[in-house]
């Protein structure tokens, strides 16, 4: 696997896959809002068999391990498992909407998911994050307000890249330690 600290935000950011998958699987109208197909109320799985499509990114490991984890808590069910370079995964979302052979669950930039959500790329998440909230307050506020789009929320952030704008980053409380000024 992967060595990484257990930190809530590093949670909260784990369980958005699933949680985004759980939401986009809804999409064929068997599932409810409030508890989605292949989960129980308590979060849970059942034992029914869901058949899903992802689409990751090419240069991000992480995310087939996070998916294949998902497929080994729930037995049965199929995972296809399509890799996309960054560059390409927006122009590719929009060639596959427009065909009707979208992947179930994808990763979207912040850059160009209004767009892919206005063109009905996206289910909105908003009735299943109300059955399983997050604290706004442990994320990076812009990566949120990133996936949201006309008052409804499409996406949640599973990483954060501040892209061409420069970001200096240090742990505060280190800094006043050394009494570096």
């Amino acid at each position: 696997m992967f060595n990484r600290s257990m930190t809530r935000r590093f949670f909260v950011t784990a369980a958005s896959l699933p949680l985004a998958g759980a939401a986009l699987a809804a999409c064929g109208g068997a599932a409810s809002p409030s508890q989605p197909q292949g989960t129980t109320a308590a979060g849970g799985t059942t034992s029914k068999a869901v058949n899903l499509s992802l689409a990751v990114y090419t240069d991000r490991p992480w995310m087939k391990q996070w998916a294949q984890k998902w497929v080994d808590q729930n037995p049965g069910s199929n995972l296809k498992i399509d890799d996309i370079a960054y560059a390409d995964m927006n122009t590719k979302q929009l060639t596959l909407l427009a065909s009707g052979t979208m992947q179930d669950v994808t990763f979207s930039g912040n850059k160009w998911l209004r767009y892919s959500a206005f063109k009905g790329a996206f289910a909105p998440l908003d009735e299943y994050i109300k059955v399983k909230p997050f604290d706004k307050a442990d994320m990076i506020p812009s990566a949120v307000d990133g996936g949201a789009f006309e008052g409804k929320q499409y996406g949640l952030p599973s990483e954060w890249n501040s892209g061409n704008i420069n970001v200096v980053v240090y742990n505060k409380d280190m800094v006043q330690a050394k009494q570096v000024k």
